[in-house]
């Protein structure tokens, strides 16, 4: 019988992350979020590819 349900991604996000972070700085994060139209994590996720790839030039 075969397996139902997606197949395994070539990339897992299966990290979690914790931070700690201030009322604005979260209010600020939602704000961002809400305006790219994207959840917390994806954001996150951008911002590092950008400063990344401007710190590894």
């Amino acid at each position: 019988m075969a397996r139902l349900g997606r197949k395994p991604s070539e990339n897992p996000k299966n990290i979690m992350l914790r931070i700690r972070i201030d009322k604005e700085t979260l209010a600020r994060l939602d704000f961002c979020c809400e305006k790219e139209n994207v959840n917390r994590s994806e954001f996150l996720r951008n911002g590092i590819d950008e400063k990344y790839a401007e710190l590894n030039k």
